[in-house]
């Protein structure tokens, strides 16, 4: 089995946790998401990282249902599709460890796009994070986006301007329902990446 793929049972784990086999009588409050990203979950463990982005580019994202809403914009759509269907984030394993033992596929996925491909790819981690249902997890994870962005930068998931560009844009995940509040909380931890950064080009 190729190193970064997902061990079977974690991905029937997190097919339950996705609910996408759902077929009783009652009522589902989750949100509606595509059955792409159930595709591309089922897969994961079966495709190396060239043949994930083949399938991942196979499915497309036509008619693209994510968080529950129609979106049209497809580079935004994949991205979604991405980090929906490899990232795996608990009590466990924090955002960036994630991030970092599926980067290279994290970073193929986002090659061959420039920079509207890596703008798609951070705000649809920063909408990841923000919607962890667990609310300590959630918590936890965005007091380390720092670290989360220190993984995008130091394995060149995006380059350096896609996360100075997304520190300067608040709204960037605005399609992906992110709130005001989150996504300033997420900025004052990218802002602490950054001077990071800036102080050791010093």
């Amino acid at each position: 089995m190729p190193s970064d793929v997902m061990p079977a049972e974690e991905v029937e784990t997190r097919l339950k946790n996705l609910d996408v086999a759902a077929d009783d009588d009652e009522e589902v409050d989750e949100v509606e998401e595509d059955p792409r990203i159930s595709t591309l979950l089922r897969a994961a463990d079966k495709l190396t990282t060239a043949e994930f982005v083949a399938k991942l580019d196979e499915l497309g994202t036509q008619s693209a249902i994510v968080l529950g809403g129609m979106c049209t914009d497809s580079e935004l759509a994949r991205a979604h599709f991405v980090v929906m269907s490899q990232l795996d984030v608990d009590e466990d394993q924090t955002l960036s460890a994630s991030m970092e033992e599926k980067r290279a596929v994290l970073k193929a996925c986002c090659a061959g796009g420039g920079a509207t491909r890596f703008a798609a790819f951070l705000a649809a981690l920063e909408s990841f994070v923000c919607h962890l249902e667990e609310a300590e997890v959630r918590k936890v994870n965005i007091a380390q986006w720092d670290q989360a962005l220190k993984v995008c930068w130091e394995w060149e998931l995006v380059d350096e301007g896609a996360i100075r560009a997304w520190q300067e844009d608040e709204r960037a995940a605005r399609n992906l329902q992110v709130t005001t509040a989150d996504a300033r909380q997420l900025r004052e931890r990218g802002q602490a990446f950054l001077e990071w950064v800036d102080a050791g080009e010093d």
